[in-house]
């Protein structure tokens, strides 16, 4: 995801880290202020996406069809946490990369890597348990739509490793050795 290097590995391969760091403020704040950037800009582009939604359906659908709003709302919020889930991990990669290249591409390899496997394993029978490795794997938008998919679980599991992986960032970034 480009917009997480963007906002850690780029500025230290371009040396603006250091500006930042020279402020009186902690490498912690620093990393917890670019993480809370990259979750608050996700969440808007879903909070646009749903009201997007309810505009859609009440322009488009009125009362000829049915909506249920609880689930289209539970199915805009797991739609959120696969992708906070995975910007998390590719932030870590960047908070933990001094390259930006580097960290583009390992976070590149990672996104594509989950939606490979998650394409591939819908080819066949034979491999449909290489879904299983992938975080999309979580994401069942027709369940929630029919109202027979777990969404709590999978919605737990998926902002855990979110806030495990931004923590681990935050806290790995304050404490390594930054070539400034």
């Amino acid at each position: 995801m480009q917009l997480t290097t963007q906002l850690m590995a780029k500025l230290v391969d371009q040396g603006s880290m250091a500006y930042l760091l020279s402020a009186p403020t902690a490498r912690g704040k620093v990393a917890l202020t670019q993480a809370m950037v990259m979750t608050s800009g996700l969440f808007l582009i879903l909070a646009v996406t749903t009201l997007a939604g309810f505009a859609g359906s009440a322009w488009l659908l009125g009362d000829s069809y049915e909506f249920n709003t609880a689930r289209f709302i539970q199915m805009n919020v797991a739609a959120f946490l696969p992708f906070f889930a995975i910007s998390s991990i590719c932030f870590l990669v960047s908070s933990l990369c001094n390259d930006e290249k580097k960290a583009r591409s390992i976070s590149g390899l990672i996104t594509f890597g989950f939606f490979s496997l998650d394409v591939i394993s819908k080819f066949s029978e034979k491999i449909e348990w290489m879904r299983n490795l992938t975080l999309f794997s979580l994401y069942q938008p027709g369940d929630i739509v029919n109202g027979t998919g777990d969404f709590t679980v999978t919605s737990l599991v998926l902002a855990a490793i979110g806030l495990i992986a931004f923590g681990l960032a935050v806290v790995l970034f304050r404490k390594r050795d930054l070539p400034l």
